[in-house]
């Protein structure tokens, strides 16, 4: 008996490493820290570090960084947008051993996407929880060999390994979060979000 089985609804991950990061990328932590000494932070989605504010990109500081990177975003986009987005926020996050950021959407964002700006060893990774597993019984995902698991991606998240100069490209509405670093070290990153 032939089974065919379709995909129905997927939330499409997207991810590539900006060309030339590392050109940028020293400086890009200098001016980072430089302004996370000079401004309060906020408390959004973050348990401990720091969040900086969603505006700080559009100060003269980040403004050919975010030209280049926004420059990358949307050479990606176009291939799957028939309309223009833009970027609507943005804001960077520095956390050190223990800190994290819990899970949590961004609404009113057509795609939001992360920057992996400064990654020491052991320092988490970004996860993204199936948007059906809260509305179905968790049963299902248990029942399911590992080979079609694997296959269609299915369980109750996956977890992406964060590199320095990746970026990744996802939904707004898929939800997320960053597990804890174990390093001493710093862990920056930058959210944007694009509508």
């Amino acid at each position: 008996m032939h089974v065919e089985t379709v995909p129905v609804f997927p939330s499409l991950i997207h991810q590539f490493k900006i060309p030339c990061f590392n050109v940028i990328v020293d400086s890009l932590v200098k001016d980072i820290l430089e302004y996370k000494d000079n401004n309060p932070g906020v408390n959004k989605s973050n348990i401990g570090g720091y969040q900086s504010s969603d505006t700080f990109w559009k100060t003269e500081q980040f403004k050919e960084y975010f030209e280049y990177i926004d420059m990358n975003i949307k050479n990606v986009l176009m291939g799957i947008v028939n309309e223009e987005v833009d970027i609507q926020n943005a804001w960077f996050n520095i956390n050190s051993k223990e800190d994290y950021n819990f899970p949590h959407i961004h609404p009113g964002s057509i795609f939001s996407s992360v920057l992996w700006v400064k990654v020491p060893e052991n320092s988490g990774s970004l996860a993204f929880c199936n948007p059906t597993f809260k509305s179905t019984n968790s049963i299902l995902f248990e029942t399911l060999n590992d080979e079609f698991k694997e296959k269609y991606v299915m369980g109750n998240e996956i977890s992406v390994t964060p590199e320095v100069g990746n970026i990744i490209i996802f939904p707004g509405y898929l939800e997320h979060y960053v597990s804890s670093t174990q390093n001493e070290n710093d862990r920056i990153s930058i959210a944007i979000n694009y509508a």
